[in-house]
């Protein structure tokens, strides 16, 4: 625990700060008559000294939350330094636990992305419970600078750059947000305040705080002396910008949140995405439209296909039909995944569900490269079982199992299936509907996606696997175009001619001869994304 000793000077220095908290809250109708806030207490500098405020301000129906994420040790004592903080000021404090490792893995979020969906999550659920409002956190204006050189170095939008908003619809205040935490700092010394420090905070190893303790130390010193209150000031026009633009794309919008695809194409490049933007916001509040994504749907738009859909996130598909854009939820499928097959070369599978035909052949001689988009290209020199072109082995085509890892062609090191897929932002139901190479055992490509480090093609490459992999039309205009259907998959082996192995177990993956392919017997398609070459 850390206390911040009196300033000499403390009882005759001005205390802006407070007026500074005190003018924010009365903007935003919190007063300590009528308001019954809910303050979200870490125990840190910036969180005790706004209570500290609060109190003195005299906030009496207030309480606190300390929400545990189960990733630090000292965390009991976290909460005993909240309970005997908010007992001295008479608050009721609510101590929460969630699970962030949990949602982490399940969802495919860092660490500290996982915290703050949960954190928030709780904040409002809360709230609800208790009629608590608005909530009140203690961001100061060094988070704000350094949330915005983070999503610039990101390649964050408009959006994004504009930061850190004060107030969040509908009840989320954040009172310090135009208070250095110099001046936080010297508060706390002023008042003798004791608080908690997180050592991870010094951990140069983690890029927030590399960012907060090297390169905006040294942005201040070389470009700018007052860089929080200049980027404070930018990202505030940025805000009002925005707002503009998406109030714009909002007229483009019909009653039942569509969007007519003439009215879209009519557009300028930003008023494009503005209208894509709006059209996901009024169906999903705080949803997130990339530039990758955008212009990845752009394209889709500008050419010719008639239907199709489009996964913008892990939530929310882009459908278009009838020359109108909507946004549909994703659904988990209601049938097994493809099962395992064997592809012979000179063979080829067919997979209706996906709307996807594979086929296989042998090349030897000169490689061309790159291939085409449609085609992936295996070296099978080191292959246990290829010593010539009549001996090239077969490839079992299998959903991705959990373990499934890979080195992805030029990347640093070995990756598992399930986070190439998270990054690439597949939605979890769908993810099982993904096609995996096996050769000698061990994954050798994830179709659309990726191919194993040790099979790339080179100059001296002398006999290759080469697979192309054929979309039906209506799935063919861009990356993870999805389609979607009904019924129950069956996987058959049609031929005139079954070979021996054509009716082998259910239950197992089938051998099949150059002539037969693996068929389900539906006719529609399921929801399936078309992936994309690295």
């Amino acid at each position: 625990m850390t206390t911040a000793g009196p300033s000499p000077r403390s009882r005759t220095r001005k205390e802006p700060i407070l007026e500074r908290v005190a003018r924010c809250l009365r903007a935003h109708a919190c007063t300590p008559e009528r308001s019954r806030p809910l303050l979200a207490l870490s125990g840190g500098k910036d969180s005790t000294v706004l209570a500290h405020l609060l109190h003195r301000l005299g906030y009496r129906h207030l309480a606190v939350v300390y929400v545990n994420h189960g990733l630090r040790p000292e965390v009991a004592s976290d909460e005993t330094f909240a309970a005997t903080l908010c007992a001295s000021f008479g608050w009721p404090l609510y101590l929460e636990r969630v699970e962030v490792r949990t949602l982490a893995k399940t969802e495919g979020l860092s660490l500290e992305e996982a915290g703050r969906t949960l954190r928030y999550r709780c904040f409002e659920q809360l709230a609800e419970r208790h009629g608590l409002a608005p909530v009140l956190t203690a961001h100061t204006l060094d988070d704000q600078v350094e949330t915005i050189l983070m999503r610039l170095c990101k390649g964050s939008l408009l959006a994004g750059l504009a930061g850190i908003p004060e107030h969040r619809a509908p009840d989320l205040l954040r009172p310090l947000l135009g208070t250095s935490s110099a001046e936080v700092l010297a508060y706390a010394r002023q008042h003798g305040l004791e608080y908690r420090e997180d050592r991870t905070n010094a951990d140069p190893s983690i890029p927030r705080n590399a960012l907060r303790l090297t390169v905006i130390p040294l942005l201040t010193s070389i470009l700018n002396p007052s860089l929080g209150a200049t980027l404070s000031r930018t990202s505030r026009f940025f805000a009002e910008l925005d707002r503009h633009l998406v109030s714009e794309a909002g007229r483009l919008l019909g009653p039942r949140n569509t969007l007519l695809r003439s009215e879209y194409l009519n557009q300028d490049r930003v008023g494009r995405y503005y209208a894509l933007k709006e059209l996901l916001n009024r169906t999903d509040r705080g949803g997130q439209l990339g530039l990758k994504t955008f212009e990845e749907a752009d394209r889709i738009l500008s050419g010719s296909c008639p239907t199709f859909t489009l996964a913008l996130n892990r939530k929310w598909l882009l459908v278009l039909e009838h020359r109108e854009l909507l946004l549909r939820a994703v659904e988990a499928p209601t049938r097994e995944p493809p099962r395992p097959a064997w592809l012979l070369p000179g063979g080829s599978l067919r997979y209706e569900l996906l709307g996807l035909t594979l086929s296989a052949s042998v090349e030897t001689g000169p490689a061309v490269l790159p291939p085409p988009s449609d085609t992936l290209l295996l070296a099978l020199d080191r292959c246990q079982d290829s010593g010539d072109e009549a001996s090239a082995p077969a490839v079992l085509i299998r959903p991705p199992k959990p373990g499934d890892r890979l080195h992805p062609l030029g990347g640093p090191g070995h990756r598992t299936i399930a986070d190439i897929l998270s990054e690439r932002r597949v939605p979890r139901a769908l993810r099982p509907f993904q096609l995996v190479v096996v050769l000698d055992d061990r994954p050798a490509a994830l179709i659309g996606y990726t191919l194993d480090e040790r099979y790339r093609v080179g100059p001296n490459s002398r006999i290759r696997l080469k697979i192309i992999a054929k979309r039906d039309p209506a799935v063919l205009h861009g990356a993870r175009i999805i389609a979607s259907t009904r019924g129950e998959e069956r996987l058959e082996t049609q031929s005139q001619n079954p070979g021996p192995l054509a009716n082998s177990r259910p239950d197992g993956p089938q051998r099949l001869s150059p002539d037969q392919s693996a068929t389900p017997d539906h006719q529609e398609t399921h929801l399936y994304p078309v992936p994309r070459r690295d």
